[in-house]
């Protein structure tokens, strides 16, 4: 069984914990505040690729996509970071 170790933090160290806390859990989980969808422009810049070759994605049913209206697409972000994580390459 492991130990069990404890901290002890005075009340007027507690706001500056909070705050290492907070960054340390947004760098390791990324920005909570991120968008779930996102416009044409972002997704295009995202995978530095032009509109005609998002259409193609999109058309092939390689990435996810909403189209709320006839003129608005948004992408979904996971769908275009799992497309370029399959895309990627390992170092040798």
């Amino acid at each position: 069984m492991k130990e069990q170790r404890y901290l002890v933090v005075s009340e007027g160290d507690l706001p500056s914990l909070a705050k290492l806390l907070m960054q340390y859990f947004q760098e390791f989980k990324g920005n909570a505040n991120e968008k779930v969808w996102l416009t044409q422009k972002e997704a295009e810049s995202m995978l530095n690729l032009k509109t005609s070759a998002m259409a193609n994605l999109r058309n092939n049913g390689v990435i996810e996509f909403s189209q709320p209206t006839r003129k608005v697409i948004l992408y979904k972000r996971e769908s275009l970071l799992n497309y370029l994580e399959k895309h990627s390459k390992k170092t040798f």
